[in-house]
Formats: structure tokens, C-alpha cells, sequence
């Protein structure tokens, strides 16, 4: 059976006087390489000036900008077929029990937790935000990322620590986070708050520019300059 998404569970939020953010839940059971599969196709929804203006997909929801008179009831019927169209009977995924889905997520992401942060050598690598930290402050948030590709294939890193600070710390992290490729509008979305954008990361991908530098405790640890990310497409 196809996965559903929970529209009992979606949520609205207004952008502008004629856009909103619609956020849907993704289906538990929804594996890695289905939830890959799905986040490559939705950019097929977008159209400027239409009904869905921006469709992006995080760890946990789909993420949909539109318009304010837009027929909600058309586009639940066009992104479920979307669903339905990736993610077929016949897909490895839906073999599989809700629970045994889930066990492999959650020891993908164990595995994971359970990797040191490395420190990289200079140069340009391909990452995926797989999980976001937010200081205790909630004043600053540590992108935790794995490689993808290369010599450095599955390694875990830290690119930067993203300081919201205001000031020019603050500028720096909102022009990292266009580097990733969040959107003025859903960074408007958030209201600043800091775990809200830490689940607008999660799952994007980019190429970063790494560098190295001491860190205020003497560590040497990876840093990019501000902006030097650009989004890959999934």
C-alpha cells in the first residue's frame, strides 16, 4: 500500500498578504531513499505565479508555499498522486512492515549519532545536513552533516557554527542559510525562532567550501566563509 500523508495533521502558516506555508507530515514509515525520491520530484510542483510556489521536504514534512485562495482540496489530490506516482506499491519501501521501516531509520540515524565530527582538509565537498544542534542559548545552531561523494564519502563534519546574534554574526548566519537554500520566505516563516530554522535545514543538501581555523577554545576545526554554500538539488 502507497504511504498516505496526514492532512488531518497539516498545519498553515501566512508568509505574506498572498502567500502561506502549508507543512504536512510526512508518513513514519517513509525510508531514506523514498524520502530522496520524493524531495527530487516535488520541485516539479512548483510554477511562479500558481497555486504552489515552492515545495521543499525536510526530515519530518512536506513544505509547500501558496497562495491564500489556492483550492486546498485540488492540491491535496496533486500532491498525493505525487506520492502515489514515486512511491508505488512495488517500491522496496512499502514491502516492508511500518516497524521494520522505522528500525532502520532510527538505526541509520544511531550510527550516525555514534560517528566523531572530523576535521576535513580544505576544499569543496558535497554535504547533507543530517541533524541540527541548537545551543542552549538557542541563540546560535551546529549543522551536523555527512559527506556525500568523494575520499571523504560518509564522513560526519561540522562546517560552522551559525551565530544569530545580532549584528554582523547574525547577517553571516541568515546568508548561510540562503547558501542552503531556505528561501526569504521561509525563514520569514520561522519568526526567528532557532529550531524552527534547524528543521528548515535538515535534509538539504550543498557544496561547501571548507576551511580551517582555531577555534575561541584552541581547536582547529572546519569553518566556511558566509555564502560559501550552493544548494543542490535532490
Amino acid at each position: 500500500m502507497t504511504p498516505t500523508l496526514d492532512w488531518d495533521r497539516a498545519t498553515f502558516q501566512p508568509i505574506d498578504g498572498r502567500t502561506q506555508l502549508l507543512e504536512v507530515p510526512l508518513p513514519p514509515e517513509l525510508g531514506e531513499d523514498a524520502r530522496n525520491s520524493l524531495a527530487s520530484t516535488l520541485v516539479g510542483l512548483e510554477v511562479v505565479g500558481g497555486p504552489i510556489e515552492n515545495a521543499k521536504l525536510s526530515r519530518s514534512h512536506i513544505r509547500l508555499e501558496i497562495a491564500r485562495d489556492a483550492d486546498l482540496e485540488a492540491i491535496k489530490r496533486r500532491v498525493q498522486a505525487l506520492v502515489d506516482d514515486v512511491l508505488p506499491p512495488t517500491d522496496e519501501a512499502s514491502k516492508r512492515l511500518p516497524s521494520e521501516e522505522s528500525t532502520v531509520d532510527g538505526k541509520r540515524l544511531e550510527r550516525f549519532a555514534e560517528q566523531p565530527v572530523v576535521l576535513l582538509d580544505p576544499g569543496e565537498y558535497t554535504l547533507r545536513i543530517e541533524e541540527v544542534q541548537i545551543a542552549e542559548d538557542r541563540l546560535s545552531i551546529r549543522p551536523l552533516c555527512i559527506v556525500i561523494g568523494g575520499d571523504s564519502d560518509g564522513k560526519k563534519v561540522c562546517p560552522e557554527t551559525y551565530d544569530f546574534h545580532e549584528g554582523g554574526e547574525n547577517a553571516a548566519a541568515i546568508r548561510n542559510l540562503y547558501g542552503w537554500g531556505v528561501s526569504e520566505q521561509e525563514l520569514t516563516s520561522t519568526g526567528g525562532d532557532v529550531e524552527s530554522i534547524g528543521a528548515l535545514l535538515e535534509g538539504r543538501l550543498g557544496r561547501v567550501s571548507l576551511q580551517q581555523c582555531e577555534s575561541k577554545t584552541g581547536e582547529v576545526v572546519n569553518t566556511h566563509r558566509p555564502g560559501a554554500i550552493k544548494p543542490v538539488e535532490q
